[in-house]
């Protein structure tokens, strides 16, 4: 068995939560990327399964099919990812997985009635759910107004 650097399986971590987001935010399916994109099937599984990380080739069909950048899909394309990982790399996996459900790249104004739905049905206020995913009550706002979306990639800390 290859053993790979740290940074390797941080890579191989984001491409295959970012993947799997974007084919669930628009109902994509393994067998469309490989119809579409014309990469074998047991190489996508490998992509979505979390296995393998994609060439260069590869992750540029992907970001075009999701209309995305590179860099959004893959940390080795991000400036300085070294230096500055992106906040979602820094939280637990409860709350990375509590900002997946929540995101919604495409329709700010759905993100917003999500948000919303999410606080009515669980009962939680504005101010817990910042405290919870330890975001500023501010941008959090922005969310709710639909001036803004939450983006894992972009999203700063600054509390």
């Amino acid at each position: 068995m290859v053993k790979h650097a740290p940074q390797y399986y941080e890579n191989l971590n984001y491409f295959n939560t970012q993947l799997n987001h974007l084919m669930s935010v628009h109902g994509t399916k393994q067998v469309d990327l490989v119809n579409a994109l014309d990469i074998p099937k047991t190489t996508i599984n490998g992509y979505v399964k979390g296995t393998s990380l994609p060439n260069m080739g590869n992750l540029q069909k992907l970001a075009d099919y999701f209309n995305t950048l590179k860099s959004d899909l893959d940390l080795r394309f991000k400036k300085d990812a070294d230096k500055h990982l992106p906040v979602y790399n820094q939280l637990t996996d409860i709350r990375k997985h509590k900002m997946i459900k929540m995101s919604n790249l495409d329709n700010k104004e759905t993100m917003a009635q999500n948000i919303k739905y999410y606080l009515k049905q669980k009962g939680v206020s504005r101010h817990k759910l910042c405290d919870d995913l330890n975001i500023k009550y501010t941008t959090f706002c922005t969310w709710l107004q639909a001036d803004a979306y939450p983006r894992i990639d972009k999203h700063r800390n600054d509390g």
